[in-house]
């Protein structure tokens, strides 16, 4: 080992740049996607405020998100 410590040493660098060069090349191939779903909370005010409060129809439906 001691005679050929520059071949094993040369060999290493050669195949760790080898390896470098193919992970910098390569294209990825992982995708990602999520989604959110929004539901509205109902408070625990009496009846008397929910019925003041008015609903939040801007929100997209879960359809229209999914879509």
């Amino acid at each position: 080992m001691v005679r050929n410590r520059w071949i094993i040493l040369a060999s290493t660098v050669t195949a760790l740049a080898i390896a470098v060069g193919l992970i910098h090349l390569s294209v990825p191939v992982y995708e990602g996607a999520s989604t959110l779903r929004i539901e509205q909370k109902q408070s625990n005010l009496p009846e008397a405020f929910r019925t003041l409060s008015m609903p939040v129809s801007w929100l997209p439906t879960e359809m229209e998100e999914l879509r």
